[in-house]
């Protein structure tokens, strides 16, 4: 298992369900399972604690496609100041309040999840072929299709995205309008 501590949290990450996952699941506050008997994919645990818990108070549980084998990797992005964590694994794209313990919503990544990326005020998602962009408090804000693989550059109020075929988009980021 992988453990990593991040200001006033500690992320439990595994590739399948860790030997003491029962245990997890009965000091959890919350418990998010979804697909864990599918035979196909990859199967990511996450289990995230803050400094006040002994044991991570949220558990999830997932079942993904595509996976590692394929090339695409779990990520998972916390922003502090509203508690927000980001989890991305294949066509998965899932937001949690870690204050509340809960999920806030459920969404989708076309051809697979890549990776995320964070500006002061927004959170941002790169798919195979997709950009999509939320707030910190976690309301979506836009999406746009993309030409893989893409290069990132995001400043507070803009992203540049580089696409194979040298296009290049500059957008603001908070509600995607084009820029020159």
């Amino acid at each position: 298992m992988h453990k990593v501590n991040l200001p006033g949290y500690t992320l439990y990450l595994e590739d399948g369900l860790p030997p003491l996952y029962s245990h997890y699941c009965e000091h959890a506050s919350y418990i998010d399972e979804i697909d864990i008997r599918n035979p196909e994919g990859g199967l990511l645990f996450l289990g995230i604690a803050t400094d006040d818990d002994d044991w991570p108070a949220l558990v999830s549980a997932q079942k993904y496609s595509p996976d590692q084998r394929s090339g695409f990797f779990p990520g998972v992005l916390i922003v502090p100041g509203t508690a927000r964590a980001f989890v991305g694994a294949g066509h998965r794209l899932l937001c949690y309040d870690l204050k509340t313990k809960t999920r806030l919503w459920e969404d989708h990544a076309d051809s697979g999840f890549l990776h995320w990326g964070r500006t002061e005020d927004h959170v941002y998602m790169l798919a195979e072929i997709e950009f999509a962009v939320w707030t910190a408090a976690g309301e979506k804000c836009w999406t746009t299709f993309v030409d893989p693989p893409t290069r990132v550059e995001a400043t507070d109020d803009a992203v540049t995205l580089h696409m194979f075929d040298n296009a290049v988009m500059t957008h603001r980021l908070h509600d995607g309008q084009p820029l020159p």
